[in-house]
């Protein structure tokens, strides 16, 4: 399931910075994570030293400054808006462009050289993923993907910011995998609940039970009903019902259907059954979630 997060690699932008000190960078983007790789040189982030060969996956705004602690020289927003600071917010960058591989400094020789990335957290599967990370997840590179990533990080080439996509993708993969035996990633990774979440969050308006998830992954009934809350922290049922109204709370913000329609596809007979159960949980109709381009 963690290529749900990444499945929108497409949509990933990855960018380089050669620095000099003194430097300084502070990321304000709305990117579910932000990752990035210190290829060589120093760096520090949230108070912890980032050494060559280092990965940092970032929920949240955050600064990365060099070993000194230099303040930030320049406010990244997302992909092509960046600003200094004190500057008026900005649709578009120009001065440093975070959808060409080069983004920050012009020697390809400076001291620091940092590989980053960002990635869309979009649905709600991917924003469980990422609020089971903590803020800040430091961890080494392989020692493998830190050569290749050393190799393309100064090979100037129409193929560079392609194979620093896949590069940037393996290492996240590598990370978040090694992260996967508590919380939220464990039941990811389950051998059992794994797939039982795929089937929950590939078909949530499907009438499932218990004894039907537990037929289709080769495990008892009572086997399923007590390792799924043990690692979701609750029963199968109650997840299905939680997710299908996180699900319509998305479709709300983001879509033009109309209720009726999204009650159908998360599981809801009509319209009536989903504003009762979403009045239930939050206190107010699904009306009052509409996003400003979709509410009628």
């Amino acid at each position: 399931m963690l290529g749900d997060l990444l499945g929108g690699r497409a949509r990933t932008h990855v960018s380089l910075s050669y620095l000099a000190e003194p430097w300084g960078m502070r990321f304000v983007g709305d990117a579910g994570l932000t990752v990035h790789v210190l290829v060589r040189g120093a760096a520090g982030c949230a108070g912890e030293a980032v050494e060559p060969g280092d990965v940092l996956l970032v929920r949240g705004p955050h600064e990365l400054r060099d070993a000194r602690g230099t303040p930030p020289g320049v406010v990244v927003e997302g992909p092509g808006r960046s600003r200094e600071p004190g500057e008026p917010a900005v649709a578009a960058g120009d001065r440093w462009r975070l959808d060409q591989a080069r983004s920050y400094g012009s020697a390809l020789g400076a001291e620091t050289l940092v590989v980053h990335a960002t990635y869309p957290a979009g649905d709600v599967l991917d924003r469980r993923v990422l609020a089971a990370l903590p803020a800040v997840v430091r961890a080494p590179a392989p020692p493998a993907l830190r050569e290749l990533l050393t190799t393309e990080s100064v090979r100037e080439g129409a193929w560079q910011h392609a194979v620093l996509d896949r590069l940037v993708d393996l290492l996240v993969i590598t990370v978040l995998r090694s992260r996967d035996d508590t919380g939220w990633l464990a039941a990811v990774a389950d051998p059992v609940v794994g797939p039982v979440l795929e089937l929950l969050h590939g078909d949530p308006a499907r009438p499932w039970t218990v004894g039907e998830l537990a037929g289709r992954v080769g495990v008892s009934r009572a086997s399923l009903a007590r390792r799924f809350p043990g690692l979701t922290g609750e029963p199968v049922i109650a997840y299905l019902r939680a997710h299908r109204l996180d699900l319509a709370a998305d479709l709300l913000r983001t879509g033009d259907r109309t209720i009726a329609a999204i009650a159908r596809e998360v599981g809801y007979a009509d319209a009536f059954s989903l504003s009762a159960a979403y009045r239930r949980r939050t206190g107010r109709p699904p009306s009052a979630d509409r996003g400003p381009s979709t509410a009628r």
